[in-house]
């Protein structure tokens, strides 16, 4: 039974995210970040968008320890969201009175956005000149998720006006059955290039997940 007609039809479902971010350093050793942002994603012939915030504090030599940092993050903080569209209208014969086949919309049911509270630390140690390595370690408490602790790496190279970083990481779930959790291994890399009045920075990060295709996220930053 397929009264729309919608059998045997494809789509592909896209998400966009557009931001404004502020940041401020109340001191040498701390600093805050805010971003206001623009979700929308589209699935077939609906779509739901919703504006939502993130918030970031990060403290810098913690207990007086060079290259210990600790930072604090609140992402995708803001009402719920519900798709519309005309993916949502059905032909149906009202119960009441004499009337014809008419289309009705669908009332759907809303949704929280994935809100994250992140808790994690970093040390930065110079590898000579030019070089250094950063390891990290990260609590995720998520909200339609399961929670998970984050281990990795980074090795980076100065040349001249331009960054190479190469990155390494493992995922873990706190609790929950094995199969609960489909992400595995990740790695990637990234520049980042200088130049007067303005920063290019460029990432490639790469995760392996256990159904489905592996994730590739390509991402590009510009700062003035």
């Amino acid at each position: 039974d397929d009264p729309e007609g919608d059998g045997g039809r494809t789509f592909s479902p896209a998400f966009i995210t557009a931001g404004l971010s502020y940041a401020i350093a109340f001191s040498d050793r701390a600093n805050a970040g805010a971003t206001i942002k623009v979700v929308s994603e589209k699935m077939g012939r609906v779509q739901g968008s919703a504006i939502a915030v993130d918030l970031g504090v990060q403290y810098h030599s913690i207990g007086g320890v060079s290259g210990l940092d600790m930072g604090v993050a609140m992402k995708n903080f803001g009402p719920e969201v519900a798709f519309k569209g005309t993916g949502l209208l059905r032909r149906a014969t009202s119960s009441e009175g004499r009337r014809a086949e008419q289309y009705y919309s669908l009332e759907p049911a809303s949704f929280q956005l994935p809100s994250v509270v992140e808790i994690g630390a970093t040390y930065d140690m110079s590898l000579g000149e030019g070089m250094g390595l950063t390891t990290s370690g990260a609590f995720v408490n998520n909200n339609l998720a399961l929670n998970t602790f984050r281990v990795g790496s980074e090795i980076s190279m100065n040349v001249q006006k331009a960054s190479l970083f190469g990155r390494g990481g493992m995922e873990f779930a706190t609790k929950g059955a094995m199969d609960e959790y489909i992400f595995g291994p990740t790695v990637g890399f990234g520049l980042n290039y200088q130049a007067v009045g303005i920063n290019f920075m460029l990432d490639y990060a790469w995760r392996s997940v256990e159904y489905f295709d592996n994730n590739s996220v390509l991402s590009l930053r510009l700062g003035f």
